[in-house]
């Protein structure tokens, strides 16, 4: 897991079932911002930024409370997570980009209670309710891992105006082999790990935190019956008629050993979608910006370039901040 997330992003993300105050409470040594509400942003550090304290910024986002782990001040990448993860997954990727980019990661809270994030639409206007209330530029790009891609996939036919670029990894929306059902009332260790293990190349991968981590994030009473459910919906919401439909550039970055969604699966996502692009790293499996995060940010930084995303939202980072300064 990420080395250099913030105290605030562990408490959160391994303790779902813990309140906003107290996590507020947990993060107050860092520096507020705005005012008290429904969103909590966590700053992850970086090599350029390895002094720099976290920040804890609160503000009213609608009626949900969001928690997100961010890093950078530019032209917004907003990552979703896939089922098994959380939003820390991408910490030690964003390390890896440059300042330029305004990286946000997104917590889905598929398991919390209360959440009723058990379907791909419940969990695609989740995203989208975040987008249209939290204060960024009118476009961005979005990225996402596994069950996130698939999300992401739907938000960037929902909102072509918004969303000017997609980064998928592992994703699903064609074919995701099933990962199969806990046995009890809680997942073992055990049972985390065998799991664990079919998402990674490298075993070293599958830490003792990490098993934590997850156990952690299945703690809440619905998680048995919210992971079934979250896996019927994903297999019915095929995506191969509807994917000719996306016209932003694509970058599709995938693990040659990837088990879960094979590479098989990368090539017919490349076919389908009219304007993509496909980058492999080796030796890694279902979470390339996990496994290989160094590659991962280069690949993105390249193609984000070579696409002209750099000149176009840094555009409407300049029409924003003329908005807001009139």
């Amino acid at each position: 897991m990420p080395k250099k997330l913030t105290s605030l992003a562990t408490a959160i993300c391994r303790a779902p079932h813990r309140t906003l105050a107290a996590l507020r409470q947990a993060g107050k040594g860092g520096r507020k911002q705005g005012n008290p509400g429904n969103h909590v942003a966590i700053s992850v550090t970086g090599p350029s930024d390895t002094k720099k304290g976290p920040d804890f910024i609160g503000e009213a986002l609608g009626e949900r409370e969001y928690v997100t782990v961010e890093r950078g001040r530019g032209s917004p990448l907003i990552m979703l997570h896939g089922l098994m993860g959380e939003a820390d997954n991408w910490g030690q990727m964003m390390s890896h980009l440059p300042g330029t980019f305004h990286s946000i990661a997104l917590r889905l809270p598929f398991f919390q209670d209360g959440a009723k994030l058990n379907t791909i639409p419940a969990i695609t206007d989740y995203a989208r309710e975040y987008i249209e209330n939290a204060d960024l530029p009118h476009r961005m790009v979005l990225g996402g891992n596994s069950l996130g891609g698939h999300v992401s996939l739907h938000l960037a036919l929902e909102m072509p105006d918004r969303v000017a670029g997609l980064i998928l990894t592992g994703s699903s929306g064609l074919f995701e082999r099933e990962m199969g059902r806990p046995q009890g009332a809680n997942p073992s260790r055990e049972w985390i790990h065998d799991k664990l293990s079919e998402i990674f190349y490298d075993p070293i991968m599958v830490t003792d935190g990490l098993i934590s981590g997850v156990q952690a994030v299945l703690a809440g009473r619905q998680y048995k019956r919210t992971l079934v459910s979250i896996a019927k919906s994903a297999k019915r919401d095929n995506l191969a008629d509807i994917l000719s439909s996306v016209r932003c550039p694509v970058l599709l970055i995938w693990g040659k050993q990837d088990e879960i969604t094979p590479p098989e699966v990368a090539k017919e996502f490349m076919s389908l979608l009219p304007n993509s692009e496909l980058a492999w790293l080796n030796k890694c499996g279902h979470a390339p910006m996990l496994e290989q995060p160094k590659g991962f940010a280069k690949a993105v930084a390249k193609w984000w370039r070579r696409c002209g995303l750099d000149k176009l939202l840094a555009e409407d980072l300049r029409d924003t901040s003329t908005e807001r300064a009139k």
